[in-house]
């Protein structure tokens, strides 16, 4: 009757063995690590279009979407960089989203932008608010406020609506 019972546990750990290794998918610790991944001050390149400098980063280089806490980007053939509290990179289209007191500005410090949140689409050079923004030319000191914004990195042209 030992003997009987005996081999069932060990026919059970054998099907249970058979089972993780051929048929459950059991991430790696290394692959674990990748997807909880949080770095600390980083400096991270997005191909040629920019560097993002970061408090935090949440995932790793191969995601679609990488997540970042108190980012600055630099859009380094824009001329133009962009902070806030919040931002969110797609790495396939090089698209960034920054959210939380976005504050952007272009390196020659003609314009400065004030907003909440901002997306910045590298097809068509666009960068996009949907909030309440206030953008300000500090070489004839004009200053215009809307809720939504659209606009190129050079700001060369602005189209605003919504209470403007």
């Amino acid at each position: 009757m030992w003997k009987k019972i005996a081999y069932g546990g060990l026919l059970a750990v054998l099907i249970y063995f058979l089972y993780a290794v051929f048929f459950k998918k059991i991430d790696s610790p290394a692959d674990q690590m990748k997807k909880e991944m949080k770095a600390k001050k980083v400096v991270y390149k997005l191909k040629d279009d920019a560097i993002i400098y970061a408090d935090e980063q949440i995932g790793s280089d191969g995601d679609k979407i990488i997540k970042f806490k108190n980012v600055i980007v630099d859009l380094l053939k824009k001329e133009m960089l962009i902070s806030g509290k919040e931002g969110e990179i797609n790495t396939e289209t090089s698209d960034i989203t920054l959210t939380g007191k976005v504050v952007g500005s272009t390196k020659d410090n003609k314009w400065n932008l004030y907003t909440e949140k901002v997306d910045y689409k590298k097809e068509g050079d666009k960068i996009i608010s949907e909030t309440r923004t206030k953008v300000l030319n500090n070489v004839d000191k004009t200053e215009m406020e809307s809720d939504k914004l659209e606009t190129t990195t050079a700001f060369q042209e602005l189209t605003a609506t919504g209470n403007v």
